[in-house]
């Protein structure tokens, strides 16, 4: 039956080998604190590298007690190694370093999914999904809090993630490498086939593309056309291919998902500043439903398949 066949496909483990998928880990975040949050070279290295020092601890915690502490473990040693870095090493922008280092272990994508099934009425799904996504975000906020905590301990730095200056931003040129680069990491860390890459670069870069180029439309208007153009390239190449359009609006959604708001979110209420932290994680629903909007405005334009309405 179909639990039996999902436990095959479970045991089948990744497609890719583990070394790719530390590469690529690493590479998605290094590439994400230039494109997603505005940094340099310095924030590059550095997110790599605790990126890095994230999927180390995420082969070590695969089958032992530590997965049930790992997000509030690793987020730890990102915020404490930050600010070491920060002191010593090379001047940092401290909350974007972070972030970046943390990215993959971010449930944004796990929390707008939550929001869909929830709108679309699955309500006992999208509700587990929607728990699980806040816990994983709060643990990792927590974690990064108390890192940066035992950082400015250490280095003598003040606890502040305004630390730090992104002066040496990449010009923007450099996106038309690094996007495709960032994208591409982040997709060997969830194994589709090698196959689907391609397609899933191409529309992940058109829901990215609009979104960059509508923010004066506001940010709600923004995330629907975004996901809308996600949502109807999907659903063209199934159609042209005979294929499930899901890979490609995972793969549109991980370029747009909240992921990085909602952790703001949380470290807004661990800092004394807990209004602009509540009201950023009502951003965070406001981004998920708006993508969640714009899905099912595309489903209704046009099918994933030549089934008919």
């Amino acid at each position: 039956d179909a639990r039996t066949k999902l436990r095959h496909i479970l045991a089948l483990g990744p497609l890719y080998p583990r070394p790719v998928q530390i590469t690529a880990a690493m590479c998605a975040s290094a590439c994400a604190s230039v494109v997603f949050f505005g940094g340099g070279w310095a924030e590059l290295i550095t997110s790599g590298v605790l990126s890095l020092m994230v999927a180390f601890m995420g082969i070590y915690s695969a089958t032992r007690r530590f997965s049930r502490v790992y997000e509030f473990v690793a987020a730890f040693f990102v915020g404490m190694f930050a600010m070491i870095v920060d002191k010593w090493i090379a001047k940092i922008c401290l909350l974007p370093t972070v972030i970046a280092g943390v990215l993959n272990m971010l449930a944004g994508i796990t929390l707008t999914l939550a929001v869909v099934e929830l709108l679309t009425g699955n309500s006992n799904s999208g509700t587990s999904r929607l728990t699980a996504g806040v816990l994983v975000t709060a643990m990792v906020g927590f974690g990064l809090e108390l890192g940066i905590q035992a950082g400015s301990k250490i280095t003598g730095l003040p606890q502040d993630f305004a630390t730090g200056t992104c002066d040496a931003a990449f010009d923007e040129r450099w996106f038309f490498l690094l996007f495709p680069l960032m994208v591409l990491g982040f997709l060997l860390t969830i194994n589709p086939h090698w196959t689907q890459l391609l397609h899933m670069v191409v529309i992940a870069t058109c829901g990215y593309g609009v979104s960059y180029a509508t923010p004066k439309l506001g940010q709600s208007a923004s995330n629907i056309i975004s996901a809308f153009v996600v949502g109807i390239v999907s659903n063209l190449y199934s159609r042209w291919s005979d294929n499930t359009a899901m890979t490609g609006v995972v793969a549109g959604l991980l370029v747009l998902v909240p992921g990085s708001l909602a952790l703001r979110s949380v470290l807004g209420l661990f800092e004394t500043d807990a209004v602009q932290g509540l009201q950023v994680g009502v951003a965070v629903l406001v981004v998920a439903v708006s993508l969640g909007l714009g899905l099912f405005l595309a489903t209704l334009v046009l099918l994933p398949s030549h089934a008919s309405r």
